[in-house]
């Protein structure tokens, strides 16, 4: 093979993983699964009340002028009406991540239609206790194999919730037996220890009742999860992580998670590169600046967005997604 054919092979490489920006698209509400810690996939009524119209999408995303790096989360994608045909608009220009449970049929037909070069990721949640309650287990495992043997850049994820922490060890084991190794996500909110509704809980001494997470990990929950973050990129040979120059990698580390087991981190008063090279977008089209979601930049379907010209100051007390916060925070200069 020539020098020549191989340095076309990278370039097309690079040239279908090259984006200008990344969106963050929480595209939905609606989630078919009832997990606990989630924040924000409660079954609703309006099971998808955004834009629909995938012309005015493709439209939109064209018309911003750059190629973006489309994160879509939820609620649950899949559910989302015409939701592969719209990926396949997107990615004739654009990329796209996904994050879903991978409970729904079409991810077989997602896995044959979709180029696997124009997908950074797959972010698939286990979500173990509601699977076992469903008897779908079986179901996840067939599913993220058949995504790999497609080509396709996916990862397992796993909430560290309170009641799996004892569990985790097994599920660990079980899941790598299937080639299938488990990455760990921190648990960010409040757990009511003693499982009491809300109604019943005393006004005063409600601490007692509810903790705060991850700072109240305990120590040896602490040395359980980091022992496991370090195995699990091992054993999945993670090799890069998520990429600082705003035009490569961007492969998401949930890794990072090691860093943020005493609480999340406070950018306040640094310069962030949210706005510029990263945004957060509605159901609706509206984009913000980042998942703070009080600085409008424009709407994608309607006006259009109009982007920060350079880094401005976090006015957050606390960032409200520490992976984005982690890599578009501008470094200082040692």
């Amino acid at each position: 093979m020539s020098v020549f054919l191989i340095f076309l092979i990278l370039f097309k490489g690079y040239e279908d993983m090259y984006c200008d920006t990344e969106v963050h698209w929480h595209i939905s509400h609606f989630c078919n699964f009832e997990c606990p810690y989630c924040f924000g996939g409660k079954k609703q009524k309006d099971i998808f009340r955004g834009v629909q119209d995938i012309p005015k999408i493709i439209e939109g995303f064209n018309r911003f002028g750059l190629i973006c790096q489309i994160n879509i989360s939820g609620g649950e994608p899949f559910l989302c009406k015409n939701f592969i045909e719209l990926c396949q608009r997107l990615t004739e220009k654009h990329r796209i991540c996904v994050n879903t449970n991978l409970s729904h049929k079409d991810v077989y037909r997602f896995a044959e239609v979709i180029d696997p070069h124009r997908v950074r990721y797959l972010n698939c949640s286990v979500h173990i206790d509601i699977r076992e309650k469903l008897n779908l287990v079986d179901d996840f495992i067939e599913k993220f194999k058949f995504l790999k043997e497609k080509g396709f850049y996916a990862y397992a994820t796993y909430v560290m919730y309170p009641p799996l922490l004892k569990r985790f060890d097994g599920d660990y084991a079980f899941f790598k037996s299937q080639g299938i190794i488990l990455r760990q996500k921190i648990f960010r909110g409040t757990f009511n220890r003693f499982n009491l509704p809300d109604s019943w809980m005393p006004r005063r001494g409600s601490r007692f009742f509810k903790r705060l997470y991850p700072n109240a990990y305990s120590p040896r929950e602490r040395k359980k999860i980091l022992f496991y973050i370090e195995r699990s990129q091992k054993e999945g040979d993670d090799t890069q992580g998520y990429e600082d120059d705003p035009g490569e990698g961007r492969m998401l580390d949930v890794g990072l998670d090691r860093f943020f087991l005493d609480g999340l981190p406070s950018l306040k008063g640094k310069l962030c590169r949210a706005g510029k090279d990263y945004v957060r977008m509605t159901p609706e089209g509206e984009v913000h600046r980042c998942h703070g979601g009080t600085h409008r930049l424009g709407n994608m379907f309607e006006e259009g967005v109009r982007l920060f010209e350079k880094p401005e100051e976090c006015t957050f007390d606390l960032c409200r997604c520490h992976y984005l916060g982690y890599i578009y925070v501008v470094k200082e200069k040692k």
